[in-house]
């Protein structure tokens, strides 16, 4: 039995945009060192969490749904999974936020400690 199947399309954080977010909120330190060492350290929490892989995912369904039928699964399921997603996408930019600040204030004591050992 053949069976109609609805892509669902799964939308990437923007990475680019939480940072920008995050630097307009939190003005980074304008030492250079203390943003090269903040740009290292968020460059490893970016790869660490901010991954690119897009789940493939899909939902097979009967293949005598009317297209009225189909249609309305398939604006149901995209309206889900793109409340969902922004949800995710808020709470992940705070967990961010907090890093960045703890990740600032760490590159700032570093920097500080190595200018009283010079």
């Amino acid at each position: 039995m053949a069976a109609k199947v609805i892509p669902i399309k799964t939308s990437q954080s923007k990475i680019a945009r939480i940072i920008d977010e995050a630097l307009a909120k939190h003005p980074p330190d304008q030492s250079p060192e203390v943003m090269d060492c903040l740009k290292t350290e968020l460059e490893k929490i970016i790869e660490t969490y901010f991954i690119d892989d897009i789940p493939e995912v899909s939902l097979k369904l009967p293949s005598d749904l009317t297209q009225e039928q189909f249609d309305d699964i398939k604006n149901g399921l995209g309206q889900l999974f793109s409340s969902y997603n922004q949800q995710m996408l808020e709470r992940s930019s705070q967990v961010f936020r907090d890093l960045y600040q703890a990740k600032l204030e760490i590159c700032r004591l570093r920097h500080r400690h190595q200018a009283t050992d010079n």
